[in-house]
């Protein structure tokens, strides 16, 4: 989505030297960025430009991805409701079908729990996790916490 105007060489290298499936910018476009002989700041404030498009169209993807999954959402929970509906009024082993669709059973079998304190506990799965924000947190009032210190970091802001 173009928001601002770019060098359209500039454009150009990019598009062509980008990965259709992944996205990512080959290293020969690096090259063919330096061989224009821009000045740093106008090449920055170009691809900086270039970056500001790329997340806008990237949001507009996203909110359309968005509205498409709750249209499929939508979809499916009538589906349910039907299948439900067919499951309901349809005899179990009763086989329909048509050239469209075909109606069947299927045996399966599924664990009901009926008293879970009575379980063993070689029956339950654990897991184990750092939380980084208690870490932080502890590390920021002064605490030593062994294995893991604060890092001060500068991030790249393009607006």
């Amino acid at each position: 989505m173009r928001i601002f105007d770019t060098r359209s060489d500039i454009e150009e290298i990019l598009a062509r030297e980008c990965d259709p499936l992944t996205g990512e910018i080959n290293d020969s476009a690096i090259e063919k960025l330096n061989a224009l002989q821009l000045t740093l700041e106008e090449l920055a404030l170009n691809l900086a430009a270039y970056s500001v498009g790329e997340r806008t169209e990237a949001e507009a993807v996203s909110a359309q991805a968005k509205k498409l999954a709750e249209r499929a959402a939508r979809h499916n929970k009538r589906a349910d409701w039907l299948e439900d509906v067919i499951a309901r009024n349809v005899a179990v082993g009763q086989k329909l079908h048509d050239d469209r669709v075909t109606i069947g059973w299927r045996k399966s079998t599924a664990v009901l729990i009926t008293d879970e304190a009575a379980i063993g506990d070689e029956c339950y799965r654990y897991s184990r996790a750092l939380d980084k924000a208690e870490i932080s947190k502890r590390l920021k009032a002064g605490e030593k916490v062994p294995g893991a210190e604060l890092e001060h970091r500068q991030h790249l802001v393009v607006k």
